[in-house]
């Protein structure tokens, strides 16, 4: 039919659910971890990414790819941080531009 969107057939994307463990890949090639704080598609509220114990804040607007598991496998996201969200303790919003619809890696 013209005019119409097809709706998607396949199984819907599992994204990472809260409480999750995370990666973010930076623009340097950096992996930082970050747990899952609230999911509301396509946006992610994480806690501030760390390494080695060192946390990190990101810039507003910095272009993140964020990696996370699922029994299929490793699947990324880019996305860019479009908020940070006081609530006793800093939150980051990740919005999520574009998904892989299958995985990078398979188990």
């Amino acid at each position: 039919m013209i005019g119409k969107k097809k709706k998607p057939t396949g199984p819907k994307l599992k994204l990472p659910e809260v409480n999750d463990r995370i990666g973010i890949v930076l623009t340097d090639g950096r992996m930082l971890t970050t747990r899952v704080e609230d999911v509301q598609e396509p946006d992610l509220l994480v806690a501030p990414p760390s390494d080695q114990g060192v946390t990190y804040l990101l810039a507003l607007k910095e272009e993140v790819t964020l990696e996370w598991t699922t029994e299929r496998g490793l699947f990324q996201a880019s996305g860019s941080v479009t908020a940070r969200v006081e609530a006793g303790v800093p939150r980051e919003l990740q919005r999520l531009d574009s998904i892989s619809k299958s995985p990078i890696y398979a188990h």
